[in-house]
């Protein structure tokens, strides 16, 4: 017994730390029992605590009330903190409410990577059932939409089990909207993917 514990402990340390990621979404608040209270960060958190699912990288979700600039700053300020303890930084927004000129100039000037969904968030979890091309009118039709494949959707109560199957057919959806290192954000389009993408993949060495 005494020399499978020393083995097991032996291999613990020769196994290669995973790579932890700071994910900062916005939000409109945090109830006491720790839920979040948005649609961005509870997906993540619930990605974060899938048993069914081992991620390569750890994730450290947190979110904020506060404007897509001042997110970033937050974010930057936060893992400023701990310098060491994060491979990479980033803020999920969305542009329907607020205006994103200088949110890609503040990202990266803080070294804060951007996932950006245009309306909205809903365009990312429709993506897990559904293609889309056209633009959308508001993020209520993108909801409607949504329903179409799961009739239980609910903005403030979201299933994470109704997505998680989907979630490398919305990355390759949202890959084929995307235009690399564009500030302008066109509709509809989501950056997430690339934030899926790092989580996804195992770093060199694991």
């Amino acid at each position: 017994m005494a020399r499978r514990e020393h083995r097991q402990t032996r291999q613990s340390f020769l196994r290669p730390r995973r790579p932890t990621i700071l994910v900062y979404c916005l939000c409109r608040e945090q109830k006491k029992d720790g839920r979040f209270v948005g649609t961005e960060a509870a997906y993540f958190d619930a990605l974060r605590l899938d048993r069914h699912r081992e991620l390569p990288v750890v994730l450290d979700v947190r979110a904020k009330a506060v404007a897509p600039c001042d997110l970033v700053v937050h974010a930057a300020e936060f893992a400023r903190k701990s310098p060491d303890d994060y491979e990479e930084v980033w803020c999920v927004v969305d542009v329907d409410r607020f205006p994103m000129t200088e949110v890609g100039p503040e990202a990266r000037r803080h070294g804060v990577r951007l996932a950006v969904s245009s309306p909205c968030f809903e365009l990312w979890l429709l993506l897990h059932h559904a293609g889309r091309r056209a633009p959308a009118a508001s993020c209520d039709e993108l909801g409607d939409q949504i329903r179409r494949h799961v009739p239980r959707y609910s903005k403030s109560q979201l299933r994470f089990a109704d997505f998680s199957a989907g979630i490398r057919d919305a990355l390759e959806r949202a890959r084929l909207l995307s235009k690399p290192d564009d500030d302008t954000y066109p509709n509809p389009s989501s950056g997430v993917w690339q934030l899926m993408e790092k989580i996804l993949t195992p770093p060199e060495g694991l």
